[in-house]
């Protein structure tokens, strides 16, 4: 999902999940600005 997000060009990309951090982990996503709600791409 994260990868998906690269050919966008977009500066930055966040989402924001209170129970499925687990789900978005496996696509590609990490913590973010506020770790336990917001998660952005990780890596590239």
């Amino acid at each position: 999902m994260a990868a998906a997000l690269e050919p966008l060009g977009l500066r930055r990309a966040m989402l924001r999940t209170l129970d499925a951090p687990g789900l978005y982990a496996k696509s590609g996503f990490g913590p973010g600005a506020n770790p336990g709600e917001f998660m952005e791409p990780q890596g590239g």
